[in-house]
């Protein structure tokens, strides 16, 4: 593996994803579980019609569900 294969493995990593995409991905998990009435397999269903990565969708959906008020921090349980 030379130098190029090196740079280039590591710019497909950091890809940056505006914030109008991060919401329409987040939009489309939270649709897809409506539609299918369950959450399972539904952000690497998104992730990957997409090509974005796995966990940081997981991350982008549980952020919302923080800001929405649907999941509770372990901090508001205690």
């Amino acid at each position: 593996m030379g130098a190029m294969d090196t740079r280039t493995r590591v710019a497909t990593r950091s890809r940056r994803y505006s914030d109008e995409q991060k919401e329409h991905a987040v939009r489309m998990v939270f649709e897809l579980r409506e539609e299918l009435g369950t959450s399972s397999g539904t952000v690497t269903r998104v992730a990957r019609q997409l090509g974005c990565g796995e966990e940081s969708l997981r991350r982008g959906v549980a952020q919302a569900e923080v800001d929405a008020g649907s999941v509770t921090t372990l901090g508001d349980a205690e």
